[in-house]
């Protein structure tokens, strides 16, 4: 694992984690990270390594908690792939398979337990998201959802219309981020890196959704490098 100082501009190298492994689910709770998933050397449960860690930056250590072994792993051809905190707890969720299969799990800390994940929140969550102040948002066509969880279930942002987004096409959305009120929508298309922003008030997504195109730097392959991406908003 390593570590980025952004006052500094510098990367340090911390304590590796206890089961090597790329592609892996991160959230944050309590000061603390918790990771999950990804693929490693124990291909036998498939492409979503069931064993959980949590790294306390403060003693520079890692411990493992409750497996989500049998929950995580079920079904090998669904990796996990989207990760939240919600109430708390990490929720993972992957892609649904040809068999209509999905990975997914929810693990509460204080109880060091994982359980299944809500029906609302699944059945609308299997794309991109983030969370802003407290609120799970997701990308589908041509509209925002934001996720209530006394509610489970997902609803339309309200502010949006489908003509914002003519130029654009959601599928290309590999990743999200959010920010000072903003939502960040990162995909490519053509030879071309998209950036999507759109303004976010009082829970509701602003019409004036601003799009930018940034030509790739020379030698990198979009398709490869950049087909599956992932990014960070760094304030200093």
């Amino acid at each position: 694992m390593w570590v980025y100082n952004p006052g500094k501009n510098r990367w340090r190298k911390s304590k590796p984690m206890l089961t090597p492994r790329f592609g892996c689910l991160l959230g944050v709770i309590g000061n603390k990270l918790y990771v999950v998933g990804g693929s490693g050397v124990c291909h036998i449960t498939g492409y979503s390594l069931p064993c959980l860690e949590i790294y306390d930056p403060v003693t520079n250590t890692w411990q493992f908690a409750a497996s989500g072994r049998g929950r995580v792993t079920t079904h090998p051809c669904s990796p996990l792939k989207h990760v939240a905190v919600v109430d708390n707890k990490l929720c993972v969720t992957g892609p649904h398979n040809l068999t209509g299969g999905v990975n997914s799990g929810m693990y509460d800390p204080e109880l060091d337990l994982w359980t299944e994940i809500k029906p609302g929140l699944q059945s609308g969550w299997g794309k991109p998201s983030t969370m802003l102040d407290g609120k799970l948002y997701t990308i589908g066509f041509g509209c925002y959802q934001q996720y209530l969880p006394e509610c489970d279930m997902w609803q339309p942002v309200k502010g949006q219309s489908a003509g914002t987004l003519l130029e654009w096409d959601p599928r290309l959305v590999s990743t999200m981020a959010a920010s000072n009120g903003k939502l960040y929508m990162v995909g490519t298309m053509g030879h071309a890196l998209i950036v999507v922003i759109a303004p976010v008030k009082d829970g509701q997504v602003s019409q004036s959704v601003r799009w930018h195109t940034m030509k790739l730097p020379n030698g990198i392959d979009f398709l490869g490098d950049l087909g599956y991406c992932s990014c960070q908003i760094i304030s200093i």
